[in-house]
């Protein structure tokens, strides 16, 4: 059976990645909400730092031809970068989806 004694280099691998993890936490960037908008059929992210934006629902994979109900399950990754959607098992990553539905970066 393999050793599960954790090395000096676990941990400060451990440690390195606490701290990136705090980091995206921490940025004005990092989704804190989304919902689905039956309405407007759109999915609408509230940002860390105050902004808020809302993207068509068609513009997401993976969510053709889900029910409202699927729609409104939506949840926030724990570091705020993706949509997660587990009865469907799907999972957004926010900035790949703001740039496809803003264009690419300059």
């Amino acid at each position: 059976m393999a050793s599960k004694e954790q090395t000096a280099s676990d941990h400060e691998r451990f440690e390195a990645a606490r701290a990136l993890g705090q980091k995206r936490v921490e940025d004005a960037s990092a989704v804190v909400d989304a919902s689905y908008d039956h309405a407007s059929n759109a999915v609408r992210l509230v940002f860390r730092g105050g902004g808020s934006m809302t993207i068509p629902r068609r513009l997401i994979p993976g969510l053709e031809g889900q029910p409202a109900s699927v729609l409104a399950s939506v949840s926030v990754s724990p570091a705020g970068d993706a949509l997660l959607w587990p009865s469907i098992d799907a999972d957004v990553y926010v900035p790949g989806l703001v740039e496809r539905a803003f264009g690419h970066r300059l």
